[in-house]
């Protein structure tokens, strides 16, 4: 689960069947927002609002955590593909 909230997503102009980056230990992973896990293949990265109104990413039948090397509390990025795309600022 990610400490975000699906209004999160939408001010960033992310909405359902929208793909994005979720990034953790220089990988990148491509994911789907979704609405569950039926609408993705096996192995598949989704994200979605869960019951308690944060939005879980998650692999379908698959470990997220363990493809990422994730650990609670770890650090993620999470942005647009666009957004992704465009050249990084030097501090």
């Amino acid at each position: 689960m990610v400490n975000a909230q699906p209004e999160d997503f939408t001010r960033a102009g992310l909405g359902k069947n929208s793909f994005f980056q979720f990034v953790a230990r220089d990988q990148s992973f491509r994911v789907r927002y979704s609405r569950d896990f039926t609408a993705v293949k096996r192995g598949a990265w989704l994200g979605f609002p869960n019951a308690d109104g944060f939005f879980l990413i998650a692999r379908n039948l698959a470990s997220a955590a363990a493809t990422a090397n994730l650990a609670a509390g770890d650090d993620v990025t999470i942005r647009r593909y666009d957004d992704a795309a465009a050249p990084r600022e030097e501090p």
